[in-house]
């Protein structure tokens, strides 16, 4: 049986107002670059690129990218001149740090990778969804409140022990995943509670305040009542599977 190799740089010749491509789980291939200046899909999911650099250097123009399974232990430096790029899939690949992000990233796909700190991907100022389930992330940095359009939080599957107060800086904040994360508490009961409820409690907790409260705080659909003074993070536990 024959398996696909290469693709020659040609092959395109008379296609060049492609806009969407698909190159997914050809094993290892050679792909070389191709002349197509609408390109703005690009998928190779499951297909391991000899010379990534080079590879997307060509294609300024996406702004779909999903490098997904293929074995890439560090981001490739050319991703940052991607400027037009708004979604950046690399789930199950072998990262341990975010590195040469460019700035206009909408949504960051990145679970089942070795990931330790995140402190690198609170400059994409415009970022609305980021899915890191399934890392080695060990703190949330304070700095995340720089992440003022952030919509979606999903850190399931992680080593997170401490919410930072600034969480509740976040306003467009609407769904926080922490899923099988060391945030020890005492849960009492199971009650009505949103996502609100926490970050009203966070940002009580910037505020200096030293009362003693009941917080009514809903994570993956479970609400859990925590009793808790005044500290510098508030610790919750949560252990229901997300649906993201």
């Amino acid at each position: 049986m024959d398996y696909i190799t290469k693709l020659p740089r040609n092959v395109f010749e008379f296609n060049s107002e492609i806009t969407t491509l698909d190159i997914s789980s050809l094993g290892d291939v050679n792909v070389y670059p191709a002349p197509l200046p609408n390109l703005v899909s690009l998928s190779v999911s499951g297909t391991i690129v000899a010379h990534p650099d080079n590879f997307l250097i060509q294609w300024t123009t996406l702004k779909y990218l999903d490098l997904s399974s293929s074995e890439m232990s560090s981001f490739p430096s050319s991703l940052i001149l991607l400027q037009q790029l708004e979604v950046l899939v690399v789930h199950n690949n072998k990262l341990t740090e975010f590195k040469h992000l460019p700035c206009n990233l909408d949504s960051l796909y990145c679970g089942h990778n070795m990931i330790q700190v995140m402190d690198n991907v609170v400059t994409l100022t415009r970022l609305r969804k980021l899915i890191a389930n399934h890392n080695c992330i060990q703190e949330i940095p304070v700095s995340v409140s720089r992440l003022r359009k952030l919509e979606i939080l999903s850190l399931s599957s992680n080593e997170v022990e401490y919410l930072p107060v600034e969480i509740a800086r976040l306003s467009q904040l609407r769904i926080l995943h922490l899923y099988n994360n060391p945030l020890p508490a005492v849960p009492q009961h199971l009650l009505d509670g949103d996502l609100h409820a926490l970050k009203a409690y966070l940002s009580d907790l910037g505020k200096g305040t030293e009362t003693s409260c009941v917080v009514q705080i809903k994570i993956l659909g479970q609400a859990k009542v925590v009793r808790t003074s005044t500290h510098t993070h508030i610790h919750i536990y949560s252990h229901i599977q997300p649906h993201i």
